[in-house]
């Protein structure tokens, strides 16, 4: 059955400032055409769609969204205005906090183009057009087979980058001096249908429609009448017409060569002149046109293919190790997607396209072609957003991360600098006397400082990734970012232990060690300095030791003294040796080799539980442990859709007596 609500992509978007009172933000209101009543391909339906706009109504509000996402609210429409050929809306983007109204506007301000996607729910099923029946819908004549939808509710609007209707754009400016009534006025007296004109044909008789506005002001300047002055006639520029007698001939030429390229060919000739293709495209559509037939294409797949067995699919064929992605799925899912490990990106565009029953497009289309296809679908962004975020997320987890063992996790809620309370229960019980009364403690809350910063980078489809068709080069980026990110966190960590900012190890905390080297006397030392370790009112705090931190050339020792049952000390300097006798520390403390550390083999840390006592800690942007993938503008290179991967935290000191600095010297 054919779902009861859809969203359709069309129209144009312009900008404008709302003026504001003194001391407030200017918001950005903007207009935009959101659907022309053409037959669109949605999402769900196997034949065009059309909206009946004499029975479409808007809700009370219309909300605007970014690419139709509850969750990313950019304001609301203050006027939907529906004709029996158009819809448009005029609204303000209110949330002017949100990333993606700025985004949105700043790329804007930079020429990218955006264009207006509109949900509409249906209260009754559509009305199915037949084969070979008609129908008039929107004052069109409407060919079978087709559905058109009646009594729809138009509920919101989104802001999106790209979508199905090939034969729309949209036009993002600051303001216009002539607006796109004048010129509609201008092509009807014309001859011309606006809603009709292609988009080439429209640009060309737009320039047409300037350069006459041109040539109009300067032949009849506008003067301001005052008592005995008469205004001085102004000569026509012959720069003004001659640029308009050009483009005139230009269009008579174009319009004849396509009427002599395209013989016994009328319907290309139409719609190539209609639609102000050049004559080199016309030529080819000929070429194409006289191939014999091919068997048409069946747009099914098969039923059991769907967007887990596509994404299972890339993540087979990509540079993940296999037993990865083989835990993540089920065998059927894995038996299903083994035959399709490796599509390129057009394997998988032709795959979503079946499964939602789409027209694919030819091997010979033009790589705008694949594009638009590939993002007219839900199941192309969902799938690649999905795969790259879970293979992000694996190779974070694959990469051993021991910052997370050495530092309590804390909690920030923005990127502002926090202070962070770290409680501490000194001193004693008191003897309770024989009135039972009981006496108040002292809780004192030593306090740090802390705050999350964002590492990230941005993933995205290239353009010569599409004429390569080479899915490898997106499926590889989100891999590399999850060991980035991993990497990110642990370097930033130990880089805090290193740089011991504010002698946060030193004689005056007493959490120094000097001459301990990795063996009893210096574990005996370190041991020694945690156990003393006293709060303010002289009481011991009893940290409890529990890892060991050694660069690389100190690991081979810290691992013999935590393995090792009969050990001793012989010799010194490079002659120095593990042999004989008794390890009490057999098991105690675990060792990790921090290749953070390298380089400063002289020095190895002894830290207590940090569940109990923290020396240091880990701050996650509301909690989340992990690297995230979300939807970013387009950057000039790419194409269809881009992603930023990005890991939001920050490191900080808690408690100087959660630790031990030691120095073998």
């Amino acid at each position: 059955m054919p779902p009861k609500e859809f969203r359709l992509t069309a129209g144009a978007v312009e900008w404008s400032d709302i003026e504001a009172a003194a001391g407030e933000t200017k918001l950005r209101k903007f207009k935009m055409t959101a659907y022309t009543g053409v037959p669109m391909s949605l999402y769900g339906y196997y034949h065009p769609v059309v909206v009946d706009l004499a029975t479409l109504k808007a809700s009370k509000q219309v909300r605007i969204f970014h690419d139709h996402r509850t969750d990313r609210l950019l304001g609301h429409a203050k006027n939907v205005e529906i004709t029996d050929k158009r819809v448009t809306a005029e609204g303000v983007l209110t949330n002017d906090r949100s990333m993606y109204v700025r985004e949105i506007t700043d790329t804007s301000r930079n020429g990218t183009t955006w264009q207006a996607s509109v949900g509409v729910r249906l209260t009754k099923a559509p009305e199915f057009i037949c084969e070979g029946q008609k129908t008039a819908v929107n004052g069109r004549s409407i060919k079978g087979p087709a559905y058109i939808a009646r009594a729809g509710e138009l509920y919101e609007i989104s802001f999106v980058v790209f979508g199905a209707d090939s034969a729309t754009s949209a036009a993002v400016a600051a303001s216009r001096k002539e607006s796109n009534m004048d010129f509609d006025k201008w092509l009807t007296a014309r001859g011309l249908n606006p809603d009709e004109l292609g988009e080439g044909n429209r640009a060309a008789q737009q320039l047409i429609y300037d350069a006459e506005i041109k040539a109009k002001k300067t032949e009849t300047p506008e003067v301001t009448p005052a008592p005995k002055i008469k205004a001085k006639e102004t000569p026509v520029e012959a720069d003004s017409i001659a640029e308009v007698r050009s483009l005139k001939a230009a269009e008579l030429s174009r319009q004849a060569a396509i009427e002599d390229a395209c013989k016994n060919h009328t319907a290309i000739a139409a719609k190539a002149i209609g639609e102000g293709w050049s004559v080199e495209k016309a030529q080819l559509e000929v070429v194409r046109a006289s191939r014999p037939v091919a068997p048409a294409v069946i747009q099914s797949a098969d039923a059991r293919t769907n967007e887990k067995v596509i994404e299972c699919a890339m993540r087979l064929g990509s540079e993940e190790k296999q037993d990865v992605v083989e835990e993540a799925y089920d065998e059927k899912t894995l038996d299903l997607a083994a035959k399709h490990r490796k599509m390129g990106l057009k394997g998988l565009v032709d795959l979503c396209c079946r499964m939602e029953g789409r027209t694919v497009p030819g091997l010979n289309d033009s790589t705008e072609d694949w594009v638009r296809a590939a993002f007219s679908t839900a199941a192309v962004p969902n799938v690649l957003s999905n795969t790259a975020n879970k293979m992000m997320h694996d190779a974070f987890k694959t990469v051993p991360i021991t910052a997370t063992r050495f530092a309590r996790k804390l909690t920030v809620n923005d990127f502002k600098t926090n202070t962070g309370v770290n409680m501490n229960y000194s001193g004693v019980m008191e003897k309770v006397g024989g009135a039972g009364e009981l006496k108040h403690g002292d809780l004192s809350d030593d306090t740090f400082t802390v705050y999350a910063e964002t590492y990230g980078e941005m993933i995205g489809i290239s353009r010569k990734a599409w004429i390569n068709d080479d899915l490898g080069a997106f499926t590889a980026i989100p891999v590399r970012l999850g060991r980035k990110a991993a990497r990110t966190l642990e370097y930033t960590f130990w880089t805090l232990v290193k740089a011991n900012t504010g002698s946060f190890f030193s004689s005056d905390n007493s959490n120094v060690a000097t001459a301990a080297p990795i063996d009893a006397t210096g574990y005996g030392k370190a041991t020694q300095i945690l156990g003393e370790m006293k709060d303010a009112n002289g009481v011991p705090i009893l940290a409890t030791p529990k890892y060991i931190a050694v660069p690389p050339a100190l690991q081979s020792s810290a691992l013999g003294m935590y393995k090792s049952q009969n050990l001793a000390v012989t010799g010194a300097g490079s002659t120095r040796k593990l042999e004989g006798g008794t390890n009490i520390y057999q098991g105690l403390y675990e060792p990790f080799m921090i290749r953070d550390l390298a380089g400063t083999d002289g020095y190895w840390y002894l830290f207590a539980d940090p569940s109990d006592i923290a020396a240091f800690g880990i701050a996650y942007l509301r909690g989340n442990e992990t690297p995230v993938v979300e939807d970013a503008p387009l950057q000039s290179d790419m194409l269809g859709r881009a992603w930023r991967g990005y890991f939001d935290f920050g490191v900080c000191q808690i408690d100087e007596q959660g630790a031990v600095m030691c120095c073998t010297t």
